[in-house]
């Protein structure tokens, strides 16, 4: 640890990324932290994003960068944010740990084994913090599900669902006012799309079907699907393995729709605990109604154990817990809803961060962690594209 983390606990941040949740959370939200975070440094391939980001948040112009490799050079950086395109996520993270930086990922962390296991090596060689930002996972009413469900003798059925508008219509009416710009060079844009196209070569096989002969049912496209379940599907899937103790045995089935509406993903998982198998329906999508459903249900042991998530786009909506059941004896019912607390993830999740790194607290989201999402999708994907012939 650096002399200067040790002495002022402070610590300093470069956020690569300058998008509408840079834009939304990670900058906001980290003002309001200042005994524990500033940042100094910000990169975005974006000229315009950066200009206005460095002007709005009080960061020195001659601290923005538009490359990561630029940013992570800065010796006045002691934590670097990983939060732009998905794709690049590993890249970053790697350079930011190869210049023995510490370094938070957001989620996805990585799309492809390859990409998972060069951060694990660059991780373990450099001996640095390596943090994924799962922050569902750091509310507390999640916390103290994952209490109660773990002491469960027995696990009956499991409910994971996660159908959200887009998230324009959350950021839209934040009160964060971000912008958004549309001058990265085309040459950025090309380079973009043809990582994606390599990576969806690797995670999916060359060549991959992106159409069925059925016309009764929906395009496959299994890019689109991979991006989902990256992207929103990570949250879930993540948050189920760390409440049901790991990840599913088997995928039993699971297809996919698409209309104009929105796209949507149902799998079927099963679960095993103490020899008896349980059932977890999964369903997610996204479309064009402002409301956040997002929650975690679990039936077991007479009650019934539930976690819902609102958007993290406004600030201060809680995450609560919900205990259902009723009296063997009496034949009561009772139902009590906890709110642990209305602080956010984001800044739940920044502290646990801040105490990894400077107290030496142990990383619950760790890239090890992350990598169990990926096999997860895979399955789901099989699963799909068996369903769809």
């Amino acid at each position: 640890m650096s002399s200067s983390i040790q002495s002022t606990k402070v610590l300093r941040v470069g956020l690569i990324g300058a998008g509408s949740v840079a834009q939304t959370v990670h900058l906001p939200t980290l003002l309001l932290v200042p005994h524990l975070f500033k940042v100094v440094a910000l990169c975005d391939i974006s000229p315009g994003a950066l200009k206005h980001c460095l002007e709005k948040f009080h960061i020195p112009l001659n601290k923005g960068y538009t490359t990561s490799e630029d940013l992570v050079k800065d010796p006045g950086v002691d934590v670097v944010f990983v939060a732009h395109s998905d794709e690049y996520h590993a890249e970053a993270a790697i350079q930011a740990m190869n210049a023995g930086k510490h370094v938070f990922i957001e989620k996805p962390m990585a799309w492809s084994r390859s990409q998972i296991d060069a951060v694990i090596e660059t991780r373990n060689r450099t001996g640095v913090v390596a943090f994924v930002g799962y922050m569902r996972r750091y509310a507390p009413a999640f916390e103290q599900a994952v209490e109660i469900v773990t002491k469960m003798k027995n696990i009956s059925y499991v409910r994971v669902r996660d159908i959200i508008g887009k998230n324009s219509l959350f950021i839209d009416q934040s009160g964060s006012y971000p912008l958004a710009f549309d001058d990265i060079p085309l040459s950025t844009r090309k380079e973009s799309t043809t990582l994606r196209n390599t990576l969806f070569s690797e995670i999916l096989g060359s060549p991959f079907p992106t159409t069925t002969s059925n016309p009764s049912n929906s395009s496959l496209n299994l890019p689109a699907l991979f991006t989902l379940l990256a992207s929103l599907g990570s949250h879930d899937l993540s948050a189920m393995r760390e409440i049901l103790g790991g990840s599913p045995n088997r995928v039993i089935g699971a297809a996919q729709s698409e209309n104009d509406n929105g796209r949507f993903v149902n799998a079927l998982f099963e679960y095993e605990r103490g020899g008896t198998k349980f059932l977890v329906s999964y369903e997610t999508g996204i479309d064009r109604v402002a409301l956040f459903d997002a929650h975690i249900e679990v039936y077991g042991d007479g009650m019934r154990v539930r976690v819902d998530w609102d958007t993290p786009f406004i600030k201060g909506l809680p995450t609560t817990l919900t205990i259902q059941k009723t009296d063997s004896k009496t034949g009561v019912y009772s139902e009590q809803v906890i709110i642990p607390t209305y602080e956010d993830n984001y800044t739940l999740e920044y502290k646990r961060l801040h105490a990894a790194i400077v107290d030496g607290e142990k990383v619950k989201t760790t890239v090890e962690d992350a990598a169990e999402d990926l096999g997860i999708f895979k399955m789901v994907i099989d699963a799909v594209v068996a369903s769809q012939g």
